[in-house]
């Protein structure tokens, strides 16, 4: 439209050509200047908003305001008991370091204070509880190298295995089982289905079969 205005008669106007032709090219200066300033205000928003890439690390460590940890999250972090941290496992430990819940891949088994082995050595995947000093007290996950959904209560230290419900796929058994007070290595009480069969077992404290 600036341009159009170069053929206005300019016969009685009240600047000349070249004061006209200055303002044109003040007025070109401003556009400019204007397009300049909003290129650079949205460059500064643009760096403002917040980044899109991926937060990585191998652990986090989140801490109360007295500096106690408080949530473990991946591996390269211990626990306040020195056990380690399973790399997947999100870890919950109250104020005096003990653990209370961890969700994902299942931690170390830790039984009146120690640390056991699991009847697995494959990584699995649970939510597992813990009493008031970090001793485990049940959970419920798939066992990978087992085969075997699983959710079970122990019973308090010396800690043995109490009751569960389980889906084995290796022996095809689906049901509830329970175990003495003190662990004998065998059920005490079996119900469920295998295969075509429904039953309620009983086993006595060295695993033979009494009733069913």
């Amino acid at each position: 439209m600036l341009d159009n205005l170069e053929e206005y008669d300019m016969e009685g106007a009240p600047f000349t050509h070249e004061e006209w032709f200055r303002l044109q090219r003040r007025v070109r200066w401003l556009g400019i200047g204007f397009l300049l300033a909003m290129a650079v205000a949205i460059g500064a928003v643009w760096l403002a908003l917040p980044r899109t890439d991926p937060l990585r690390t191998r652990g986090l460590v989140i801490v109360d305001d007295d500096g106690r940890t408080r949530i473990l999250m991946g591996a390269s972090a211990t626990s306040p008991a020195d056990v380690p941290n399973a790399a997947g496992a999100i870890t919950y430990f109250d104020p005096q370091g003990h653990r209370r819940l961890a969700i994902g891949q299942t931690p170390a088994l830790v039984k009146n204070g120690k640390v056991v082995p699991r009847i697995s050595s494959e990584a699995s995947y649970s939510l597992t509880i813990y009493d008031a000093v970090g001793n485990e007290r049940g959970g419920a996950g798939y066992v990978a190298g087992a085969r075997r959904a699983v959710i079970a209560l122990d019973r308090a230290p010396p800690a043995a295995d109490a009751v569960g419900l389980l889906v084995d796929d290796s022996s095809g058994f689906a049901g509830f089982v329970a175990n003495y007070e003190h662990d004998s290595g065998s059920f005490a009480v079996q119900l469920g289905t295998q295969g075509d069969r429904a039953a309620l077992d009983l086993f006595d404290t060295k695993g033979r079969q009494k009733a069913h």
